[in-house]
């Protein structure tokens, strides 16, 4: 599939590297040019300004959405199109649309590229003004992460040959996006993702790899009671939201929220 804004800016809010924020711009710049030289051919001989060519963005961008939501559980359909709602929805929480305003905000400060790709993706799909769609919360949020992170990390194993593992994540990835999907309470649903996770953490194919132990471990924390609130309130002292396992807390998981509320009596130095 060609590169598409959407998932790019699915990446960016799992990995905001420097590297993912100047494809996005990049990318942004290329998708305006695009409908620029489309419009120069709709309408030749005429002058060519917004009038002409954000219509023609403004359609593409619907396409791209619609592509993007094949492969994504951020994009949900609009099954009741209105003037506030466009057909298709980017969720995200508040604090993730914050990131994004401001690597929009970086853009339309640049002279040499175009913002429009990023303006028009920010402002029709991700922004909610009168929308009858809300913000996700920071739980709800988080599932969405981690749905991202395993099918992300999925992709990058396999085409590192890590085939069997990239499989197992995709498998993961599945089975999470159908417990958020399905009709159980919140709570039940956050029990059987623990589960899902534990089980995964402990997969023997799993433990040659670090990083997605810290990075299962992490989703463990924030999801039990008090772990986004931990996690958030000593972010500071560590340099990083995400938390480096080296303690207690990754060699007994199980306990994690009774750990980490003995933790937040002692934060971490």
């Amino acid at each position: 599939m060609r590169q598409n804004i959407f998932l790019l800016i699915e990446e960016y809010l799992i990995y905001p590297t420097p590297q993912n924020a100047e494809a996005l711009k990049e990318l942004s710049h290329l998708l305006a040019n695009k409908a620029y030289d489309e419009a120069r051919l709709k309408f030749p001989g005429k002058k060519i300004g917004g009038d002409e060519y954000m219509p023609i963005l403004l359609e593409h961008m619907t396409v791209y959405a619609q592509e993007a939501s094949n492969h994504s559980t951020r994009l949900i359909r609009n099954s009741e199109v209105s003037t506030e709602d466009p057909e298709f929805i980017f969720r995200l929480s508040k604090a993730q649309r914050d990131t994004i305003y401001q690597l929009k905000g970086s853009l339309l400060n640049e002279r040499r590229r175009r913002p429009d790709g990023l303006i028009f993706a920010f402002n029709g799909f991700i922004e909610r003004r009168k929308s009858q769609f809300n913000y996700c919360s920071d739980k709800e949020a988080l599932i969405l992460d981690l749905i991202s992170y395993l099918g992300l990390k999925a992709q990058r194993l396999t085409e590192e040959g890590h085939v069997d593992v990239g499989a197992l994540l995709l498998k993961a990835r599945s089975e999470v996006d159908a417990i958020h999907k399905s009709q159980e309470s919140e709570q039940v649903k956050e029990k059987q993702i623990g589960d899902l996770l534990n089980d995964l953490k402990n997969n023997p194919q799993i433990k040659h790899h670090r990083g997605i132990k810290k990075i299962l471990t992490n989703f463990l924390i924030a999801l039990t009671g008090v772990g986004l609130v931990y996690l958030a309130a000593t972010a500071k002292s560590r340099q990083s939201f995400w938390y480096h396992p080296q303690t207690q807390i990754e060699s007994d998981i199980e306990n994690t929220e009774q750990n980490l509320k003995k933790a937040i009596a002692t934060p971490l130095q």
